[in-house]
């Protein structure tokens, strides 16, 4: 009996606590941390919740998905949640744990990297106390706002590549590919193809393109244009298709790729090359350049990586 008392006692004692620091914020009720995980993504919105986990990924500088856990509960819980409006100069980074209220958003989609599509809920940062375990990893949480474009107008294909100047270990990567069809001819189809020739696997987050995607890991089986027969690939690659490829339109490959720092590389290559096919015929851009994977030339982008 006295057990039961002392365990109803500790049961008051969170509640009242709870009760005290996060009843609400602003004028608006806080629920507590077990609901945001349980929560139906889209009935989410306009709704504050107490947010406790650990950050699983640092999107970019605005940005974190976050691995929510349950305060108190006989079976733990988690869910992945999507947090953005990171306050400005709050110092995070990967595995750091945060207990933070949030304003739910409707949902959050995304494509990871073994093409499965993820909806979680979205929300946004409203205040926080964020603990740095002493164990954890830190990074530099210097973000680079330095865009670079550069433009290959060759073979009737204007392809622009948007890419940072800088990369920071540990962070998600923001890429955009964009190709104009300027061929004369009708019932034309292509596509857009990046590679990562120094890494297996890659995980891609923030998937916005105008184009079908699917991303290739290592060992996988690819055309190989040059020798004409099917391959196993031996790094990572995503590629972007469109089987109705109209004159004068526009087609895009705008996503977000994780950079880890598992290994001393200086810098990130990236292998860009897209493609227009036509009454069979192939029109390339670059037309000249290095030869990838499949056998196809390709502009060679190096990105620094900066540590300190």
């Amino acid at each position: 009996m006295k057990l039961k008392r002392i365990i109803f006692s500790l049961f008051l004692i969170y509640s009242f606590s709870y009760a005290e620091i996060s009843k609400e914020y602003n004028g608006n009720k806080v629920e507590p941390p077990e609901n945001i995980l349980n929560e139906v993504p889209y009935n989410s919105e306009g709704k504050y919740y107490q947010l406790i986990g650990k950050i699983i990924q640092r999107i970019d500088a605005n940005s974190i998905l976050v691995s929510g856990t349950e305060h108190i509960s006989k079976v733990p819980k988690e869910a992945i949640i999507y947090v953005e409006g990171i306050p400005k100069g709050t110092s995070i980074a990967k595995d750091t744990l945060i207990d933070i209220i949030v304003k739910g958003d409707g949902e959050y989609r995304y494509t990871n990297a073994d093409g499965v599509s993820k909806v979680v809920v979205k929300a946004i940062w409203q205040n926080n106390e964020v603990y740095n375990d002493s164990s954890t990893k830190q990074i530099d949480e210097k973000i680079e706002n330095s865009i670079i474009k550069k433009q290959y107008n060759e073979n009737g294909i204007l392809l622009e590549i948007e890419y940072p100047a800088k990369i920071i270990p540990n962070s998600y990567v923001d890429f955009k590919i964009t190709v104009i069809n300027n061929l004369p001819y009708i019932d034309t189809k292509g596509g857009i193809t990046i590679g990562f020739p120094q890494y297996k696997s890659l995980d891609i987050i923030k998937n916005n393109s105008t184009l079908v995607t699917k991303s290739y890991p290592s060992k996988s089986k690819l055309w190989n244009g040059n020798i004409k027969q099917t391959i196993s690939s031996e790094y990572f690659m995503i590629e972007g298709w469109e089987t109705d490829w109209k004159q004068s339109q526009i087609k895009t490959m705008n996503f977000s790729v994780f950079i880890n720092d598992s290994s001393e590389l200086k810098n990130i290559n990236i292998f860009v090359r897209s493609i227009l096919i036509s009454n069979k015929i192939e029109y390339v851009n670059p037309i000249d350049g290095i030869e990838g994977q499949q056998g196809y030339k390709n502009v060679n982008i190096s990105i620094p990586l900066i540590r300190d």
